[in-house]
């Protein structure tokens, strides 16, 4: 690599310098125009996305755990919408949170409320800071990629038609997060652990035997 490339610290990718860009100084982070687009895009999308898992935290609608008819008169909460929302250090706001209070102590700010809308606002416009000044901005833009495929399910409609919920085990549990199929593909693909079912191979109908097994919910 010589002075007139850059490379970018979150996607690797080598880019020529502008006209009239100077190469960055050592210990600056260097992030490239297509992923700041990205990182820009993903985090402000992030508050609506977010707001969603209200709707999906009403009994009855889909995740939770299956129970027979007449074992109990009102069906169980979307597990994985209550795990999103929820207390704990590793849901989409304490991690957003955590980004903030970094920022903060950094540039010498006032933290921002405890609110995802708010905090997504206060890191939005610092954004332009980070990119090319905050070391660890290749943690962050992971941060918001893996926060934004927690929250895809829920996005609304245009994510397809719900099948249920994702069979698969990982040690002693379930995926548990809602899938759903796109019209216009062949695949039905699980956002939370990256699971899929090819139509084409068969495999969709192999997918309602593994939830019914697993008690999961099925559309």
């Amino acid at each position: 690599m010589t002075e007139t490339t850059l490379l970018c610290v979150t996607c690797a990718v080598l880019r020529r310098l502008k006209e009239g860009e100077e190469p960055h100084k050592p210990l600056t982070p260097n992030v490239c125009d297509w992923c700041r687009k990205r990182v820009t895009e993903d985090l402000q999308a992030i508050p609506a996305n977010y707001a969603n898992l209200l709707e999906h935290l009403t009994p009855g609608r889909i995740g939770g755990e299956r129970h027979s008819k007449g074992y109990e008169s009102t069906p169980p909460l979307n597990i994985y919408a209550l795990s999103l929302m929820g207390p704990g250090e590793d849901t989409p706001l304490a991690r957003l949170s955590t980004w903030a209070v970094d920022w903060s102590f950094s540039r010498g700010d006032p933290e921002p409320e405890h609110d995802m809308t708010i905090i997504v606002g206060w890191l939005v416009v610092r954004l332009d800071w980070a990119f090319s000044s905050f070391l660890p901005i290749d943690e962050f833009a992971t941060d918001v990629k893996t926060i934004t495929r927690s929250l895809r399910p829920f996005q609304g409609r245009e994510t397809g038609e719900p099948v249920g919920n994702c069979p698969r085990k990982s040690g002693d549990e379930r995926c548990n997060a809602p899938l759903f199929v796109d019209p216009y593909v062949d695949t039905i693909k699980c956002q939370r652990c990256g699971m899929e079912w090819k139509r084409r191979e068969g495999q969709w109908m192999h997918l309602r035997a593994q939830q019914i097994a697993a008690g999961v919910e099925v559309a």
